[in-house]
């Protein structure tokens, strides 16, 4: 069937299915949600069981060694990671990027569920890592003049989170900061002791008495009405005057420091007391009742400012830009409704995925403006260019279609390949015109020659466009992260390509054979910019040019040829070794966090101030346009997973658009750094830049990671305290931290059995009363003016300050109250370390955060640095992290590579009918590498996995010139033409069309190239290795291909003399 004719007979039809093609694309433009990245969920479970009470020790050996054994055997599993800590064990399993997570999942339910726990033991949760446990949003609720910290914290949790939790996609809003009121009874020991009560007794009075109940029905005037029981406090001074107990009067009235010390149970009491009148014993005479607020566990600041921090997480099929869309929405109407607060995004990661695309679209509109205006200079004729420019928009919106039918996402990864197609959507479009116009010259009518035109190169363009796609076809073969990324490329590029096809076989010659009336003149201008062979000369004939006397020259000097060829290698080798390599560039997000931890134990006061004097800092810091503070008592897994433990706080800190523009966020973290650096003291504090593909990726940017495994913690703990003091003393190293923490101080309780159980006590219930004393008890709850607080009963906080305090702690007996010291020895200690375990063996894990130097230079440094320590058999240290992913990278890209370039070498061979001639044009590769190792070095970017898929997209390009060259070549020696003749002819022939195409893409590229707008680090590479890569391959092209024809031709060019001889 032939297309292009089929189109010319039926125009009308043809325009309509253009503009069905065009309206739906529109639509799907409308519907195909934005992201930075195609989706990336590493590959990753993790088995959470708490066992209160159980030491380290305990948990790794009755829980962590259990559960590891049973889901060790799950298939798919790369590596098994456990921590184990006091009261909870938490073991992580790893698996291939292949592995279906669904079943990965349940089949480790089923393997768990036969694993015998200890008693007290919680049954293990299975839980999946997501991209989406990660706050997408973080909003920072300030208050007014007019409202305090206490009422933001009821309005951010009474209404600001239900409403937000309440947007369709939004999975939840975590609360951080701000202060909670509750009702606090403080009790003092002394009168306690005195009165012979204790918390536990006033703990269960309290709930026992603050209560409604329904008691039943009773019948009263012929109806039946409902009995309760109304027990409820209604105000604090209801609390105050609850009877807790009686006791005699003068215990009363004679105070503290008068009364006599509680008889032993069973006493006899002397009968002057026993005539004493009892009296009732109120609350407010054994405790300090009052409204106040809660300890402070955690603190919220943005600029300074105090405030509650919302963090936003969405669900796992939601897109996180239409979330934070809805959610900037839902604040603009919630701030229209109340008043007395403010609410500031502090972080926003939908902003930056919005502005990466816009600046990806721009650059893509630039690059089709920089091709059309090549077009022009080259054709010369507007109306030419307008029928071949028109499949560059409309292969656009076709590719639109495509990705929403194939489920793909308008990310940086799918603009990026429109955006190096743009360039080659009119190389189709040009070989098809070119064609139409030869067949005008001849004086064909202009309908049958569009038809003729179309039909000849037909097949030839169906060809050159597989070689171009079929270097995609590998990329099924690359896992990991590297083919998560590129599939939604290369599935782009392809959509485009193939619609740029179909747009060349029946858009082109239907509009050719309407618009091109006059051949003669545009044949002329059409064929004076596709050949480069002849130039009229004074008397009317045609001469050679100058480029058919450079190839001729070329052909007569072969050898020197090939020798420049080699130096250029060489060359470009040596620079090759100067480039770095990386996993992905780290592209300026304009933002970077800061961590700082303290020792187990450290009072938040205390982080409070060093966190302080770091947002003093920030504050004094004209790059830096806000700055956000967060401190925070508990520990999430996320913290159990990457920290060594102790109290941690997180700053984070945006700069101003200027310093974003400027791409310089490093280097105003630097100074910050620097500046830090003089009050840190002991507190340890790393700065990270905003990294949101290290986030999805599960590493860390700009670190390190290794890992110390062996059977034994000792000789564990030497090899990694050995790796530890060889990398600190690395210049590039700035901070290095392991997992295996030492043990932190504690007071023990110890208690002894025997004199406990005389008293019927037990050390699960004296363990109770002590954290009840010790941290307090939430016993109920007051409703009082619409607003509820919890009832807190505990000790005064002035009264278990010391050892003694505790020890004089007095528990209810079955024999009455009895003083800790009696049944408990109350000592010094140390708390247990946590245990880290890699594939059931204990392991150490180091992060190494470096500067001044790619990972791919420090991965290759620190190996080196840590080759001489001795790792006895049995132990390994081992470098993961992002330096593996980079590793798993290449490794599979290599493969694709190859896998490509076979793929190209049988795709020519099948168009040429010949198995030598593809090696010609075949050379032509690693030549084009020249260019890609020469650009990269000037641009200062190091080789990552960006570039190496625009090595891969080159191989496919690259021989599309030499493949039409040849093609010329060899229909010149089948016309008759000496073989000499034929190779200078047949190359300068396809000069313009050669360069034509070359530029189309390689100006096509260059605002991506330049990394322009938020986002462009990521893919600039990518366009560097094709625009550099391209450019060495075309100018080898035209002059090493017929070098090369020549030598495997068995062409023996004549001397000068003779060749002037026979011109003559």
């Amino acid at each position: 069937m032939n297309l292009a004719r089929t189109s010319i007979k039926r125009p009308v039809g043809v325009l309509m299915v253009m503009l069905i093609v065009i309206l739906l694309g529109a639509v799907s433009l409308t519907e195909l949600n934005l992201d930075l990245l195609p989706q990336i969920t590493p590959p990753v479970a993790a088995v959470i069981t708490t066992f209160r009470g159980a030491s380290a020790n305990e948990v790794c050996e009755l829980v962590t060694e259990r559960i590891e054994a049973a889901v060790v055997t799950t298939s798919g599993i790369k590596d098994l990671m456990s921590i184990s800590q006091e009261g909870i064990s938490i073991v992580v399993l790893t698996f291939d990027w292949n592995q279906d997570m669904a079943e990965a999942r349940t089949d480790i339910n089923q393997k768990i569920e036969l694993v015998p726990l200890p008693e007290g033991a919680s049954k293990p949760t299975v839980m999946k890592f997501d991209p989406t446990m990660l706050p997408v949003m973080e909003i920072s609720i300030t208050h007014t003049k007019e409202t305090d910290l206490p009422e933001l914290t009821i309005l951010s949790e009474k209404t600001l989170k239900p409403r937000i939790e309440g947007i369709e996609g939004v999975a939840s809003v975590d609360m951080l900061g701000g202060l909670t009121q509750q009702i606090q009874v403080q009790l003092d020991p002394a009168k306690l002791n005195a009165l012979g009560l204790t918390q536990d007794a006033i703990a269960g009075i309290i709930a026992a008495s603050n209560l409604n109940y329904p008691v039943g029905k009773v019948d009263k005037d012929g109806f039946l009405l409902d009995v309760r029981l109304e027990g409820k406090f209604k105000s604090i001074e209801d609390v105050e005057d609850l009877v807790v107990g009686y006791a005699p009067a003068t215990l009363l009235t004679s105070g503290v420091a008068g009364l006599p010390n509680p008889a032993p149970a069973g006493a006899q009491l002397p009968g002057a007391v026993q005539q004493v009148p009892m009296v009732p014993v109120k609350l407010k005479d054994v405790a300090l009742v009052e409204q106040a607020f809660t300890d402070i566990t955690s603190i919220a600041r943005i600029n300074g400012k105090s405030s509650v921090l919302l963090s936003v997480k969405k669900e796992g099929s939601a897109n996180t830009v239409s979330v934070a869309r809805e959610v900037r929405d839902e604040l603009d109407k919630l701030k229209a409704e109340i008043s007395g607060f403010d609410a500031i995004i502090s972080f926003d990661q939908a902003k930056f995925i919005e502005e990466s695309i816009r600046s990806v679209a721009n650059n893509l509109l630039l690059g089709a403006v920089l091709a059309i205006i090549v077009l022009i200079l080259f054709l010369k004729d507007f109306r030419t260019t307008i029928v071949i420019a028109i499949s560059i928009p409309f292969s656009v919106i076709a590719t639109f279609m495509l990705m929403y039918f194939g489920s793909l996402t308008l990310n940086i990864m799918t603009l990026g390949g429109l955006t190096l197609g743009i360039g080659m959507l009119v190389d189709n479009s040009i070989v098809v015109i070119e064609n139409i116009y030869r067949h005008l010259e001849l004086g064909i009518e202009p309908k049958e020659a569009a038809a003729k035109g179309a039909g000849q190169v037909a097949t030839a363009i169906t060809a050159s466009t597989l070689t171009t796609l079929v270097v995609f076809l590998p990329i099924v073969f690359v896992g990991g992260v590297s083919g998560i990324i590129f599939k939604e490329l290369a599935l782009t590029v392809t959509f485009s390509l193939l619609a740029s096809l179909v747009v060349a076989l029946t858009v082109v010659p239907m509009l050719a054979s309407v618009w091109f009336t006059n051949k003669k003149k545009h044949g002329a201008a059409v064929a004076h910019a596709s050949t480069g062979n002849t130039q009229p000369s004074s008397n009317g004939e045609n001469q050679p040019g100058r480029y058919y006397k450079m190839v001729e020259w070329t052909l007569h000097n072969r050898l020197l040829v090939i020798v420049l060829v080699v130096a250029l290698v060489a060359v470009s080798a040596y620079m090759g070794s100067q480039i770095g390599t990386e996993f992905m560039p780290t592209a300026d997000e304009g933002g970077f966090s800061i961590t700082v931890t303290m020792p187990e134990g450290t009072p938040i006061e205390k982080m409070d101030k060093l966190v302080l004097e770091i947002e003093d800092i920030l504050d004094k810091n004209p790059a830096i346009q806000m700055y956000t503070a967060s401190i925070s008592a508990g520990a999430g897994i996320t913290t159990l997973l990457t920290s060594e433990g102790g109290t941690v706080a997180t700053l984070t800190a945006v700069v101003t658009q200027e310093t974003l523009d400027k791409k310089e966020t490093i280097k105003v973290m630097e100074e910050v750094e620097r500046e830090v650096d003089k009050i840190r003291d002991s507190a340890k504090i790393s700065f990270t830049p905003q990294s949101t593909i290290a986030l999805m990726a599960g590493g860390i940017s700009g670190s390190v990671q290794l890992s110390v495994t062996g059977p034994d913690i000792a000789e564990v703990s030497r090899i990694n305290d050995a790796v530890v003091e060889k990398i600190e003393q690395l210049d590039e190293v700035k901070e290095v931290t392991s997992t295996l923490t030492e043990r932190k101080p504690q007071i023990h309780v110890i208690v002894n059995k025997e004199k406990a159980i005389v008293h019927g006590l037990t050390p699960a219930q004296i363990g109770t009363v002590l954290s009840r004393a010790v941290s307090g008890q939430t016993v109920s709850r007051l409703e009082q003016d619409g607003e509820t607080f919890d009832i807190v009963v505990r000790y005064k906080k002035d009264a278990l300050q010391t050892v003694e305090d505790l020890e004089s702690l007095l528990l209810s007996g079955a024999r009455g109250p009895v003083p800790l010291s009696e049944i408990a020895e109350v000592i010094d200690g140390e708390g247990p370390i946590t245990i880290n375990r890699l594939n059931q063996r204990t392991s150490a894990t180091i992060r190494a955060k470096y500067a001044d130097l790619t990972l791919g230079e420090i991965t290759a440094k620190i190996a080196d640095t840590i080759s001489d320590i001795d790792v006895p058999d049995g132990y390994s240290i081992d470098i993961g992290g992002m330096s593996e992913l980079m590793e798993e990278g290449f490794d599979a890209l290599k493969l694709a590579l190859v896998l490509a370039t076979i793929l190209v070498y049988m795709v020519m061979a099948a168009s040429f009918e010949s198995l030598a001639t593809p090696f010609v044009i075949l050379l032509t590769m690693p030549l084009g590498i020249v260019g890609v190792v020469i650009a990269l070095y000037i641009a200062g970017y190091a080789f990552g996995i960006t570039a190496f898929m625009g090595a891969i997209v080159l191989a496919g390009i690259i021989v599309n010139n030499g493949i039409v060259m040849v093609d010329f070549i060899n229909q010149e020696r089948a016309e008759g033409i000496p073989l000499g003749e034929a190779i200078c002819g047949g190359a300068s022939k396809r000069l313009r069309a050669v360069l034509m195409t070359s530029l189309t893409t390689i100006l096509a590229l260059i605002p991506m190239a330049i990394g322009l707008g938020e986002g462009g680090e990521l893919v600039a590479p990518m366009a560097l290795s094709i625009m550099g890569g391209l450019a060495s391959g075309t100018l080898f092209t035209l002059f090493v291909v017929p070098v090369i024809y020549s030598i495997f031709t068995g062409y023996r060019p004549p001397v000068r003399e003779e060749a002037e001889v026979e011109q003559e």
